[in-house]
């Protein structure tokens, strides 16, 4: 058997041409899957009271495979959280799918989609942390364990670190500082979810 450079003959091979060293040193790539983090930041807590006339923003993951299948995660309160006392915890879930009400609403434009490309290994880690979460959630806290650090961590998971500026607009101190004012004040939210959903708003159940 020729050595590398030599023919089965022992005399010299001929120069590989550029396509065939291509080949060799760049094997045909898998099919990649797509992270998108998904920032909506006019979104409202429709059945929260005192925070339902407040646009506190949110963001949620949507893993999208090679063939177009996809699935989307996001986290929220499942009760409510007192706008005067807005550093407790409260219960969270998980909604799977998530968001898919207002992609499909008028608002999907209000919302920014930023797509991460990650390899299939990193696309079943973020999966399983995620439903992993959905089967046992843990507390929603808005300034420790809220929609931004669930996205954050389902992220780390692919190996994405996503810049802070990808969330500006989401859990904003100012929105938060209004709703705590507006409740202390008395006057708190009365849109229901049945009219959020009419007008094509992130809500909470």
């Amino acid at each position: 058997m020729g050595q590398i450079g030599q023919s089965a003959d022992g005399k010299l091979a001929a120069e590989p041409s550029p396509e065939q060293l291509e080949a060799v040193v760049k094997p045909e790539a898998e099919p990649s899957y797509e992270l998108q983090v998904l920032v909506d930041p006019q979104a409202r807590w429709a059945d929260q009271r005192g925070w339902s006339e407040i646009a506190i923003g949110h963001t949620w993951v949507r893993l999208v495979a090679p063939t177009g299948q996809s699935n989307s995660w996001g986290y929220w309160p499942s009760e409510e959280l007192a706008v005067t006392a807005p550093h407790e915890s409260v219960r969270g879930e998980v909604k799977s799918p998530d968001g898919e009400q207002v992609m499909l609403s008028g608002r999907a434009e209000h919302v920014n989609t930023h797509r991460y490309e990650i390899a299939e290994d990193a696309a079943a880690r973020v999966a399983y942390t995620a439903n992993a979460q959905a089967q046992a959630p843990r507390s929603y806290n808005l300034f420790d364990h809220n929609c931004v650090d669930f996205v954050r961590e389902l992220a780390a998971e692919a190996g994405v670190d996503v810049p802070d500026g990808v969330f500006r607009g989401v859990l904003d101190a100012s929105a938060i500082e209004a709703a705590v004012c507006a409740g202390e004040a008395g006057v708190v939210g009365g849109a229901s979810h049945a009219d959020a959903s009419a007008d094509g708003d992130a809500d909470v159940k």
